[in-house]
């Protein structure tokens, strides 16, 4: 894919944290060529180590119906 043909529209609508522990959740609106490919959310959940935090593990949702 060349430079500029993809956007991945991201919405930071829920993060929750509890000392080192945290979890966020982003659905989203990806483009590709300026038209709505797909759509869904991201769920992570982060640890934080050492004063930074990492991602312990990310998983999502793809659908091409009912997208914003």
């Amino acid at each position: 894919m060349g430079k500029g043909k993809i956007d991945e529209q991201i919405e930071f609508s829920s993060i929750q944290i509890d000392g080192d522990l945290a979890s966020v959740f982003t659905p989203y609106q990806f483009y590709y060529e300026g038209k709505l490919a797909h759509c869904g959310a991201n769920s992570f959940q982060l640890v934080r180590k050492n004063g930074i935090w990492k991602i312990q593990y990310l998983i999502d949702t793809r659908r091409k119906d009912k997208c914003k």
